[in-house]
């Protein structure tokens, strides 16, 4: 399943990204001990980007900077307001760095797998 939450802005990103992605706490996420995110893509081809992406790299990103460069890659928009045609007051929504999305398998799918997981190590029953 995918669930697409609501867009951050560069500094919620950055604030994610150090509490929560390569905090110590969060070992899901950690490899032999080690948490830190690699270049992946297409797009990261393009730019050559490659290796582990540090805090500064992550951070010029969600600023819309190329990480190695700093060339501003998007040009980012203020919050304005404006009348619409009903004469409403609408506010627009100033630049976001990207949304959080979460991929996740069904439950009957963790719990199958859990359950293969202990047969495999004799706990099952």
């Amino acid at each position: 399943m995918l669930t697409i939450s609501k867009p951050l802005s560069a500094g919620q990103a950055q604030t994610y990204h150090q509490k929560e992605f390569t905090a110590r706490q969060q070992n899901y996420w950690s490899q032999r001990g080690v948490i830190a995110g690699e270049w992946q893509g297409r797009l990261a081809d393009q730019f050559r980007l490659t290796g582990t992406v540090s805090a500064d790299d992550f951070a010029k990103l969600s600023q819309s900077q190329h990480p190695q460069t700093g060339e501003q890659l998007v040009r980012q928009r203020e919050s304005f307001q404006y009348q619409d045609v009903d004469g409403k007051t609408v506010k627009t929504m100033e630049h976001r760095a990207g949304w959080p999305a979460t991929f996740s398998a069904p439950a009957r799918r963790r719990c199958n797998q859990c359950h293969a997981e202990e047969e495999e190590q004799g706990r099952g029953r």
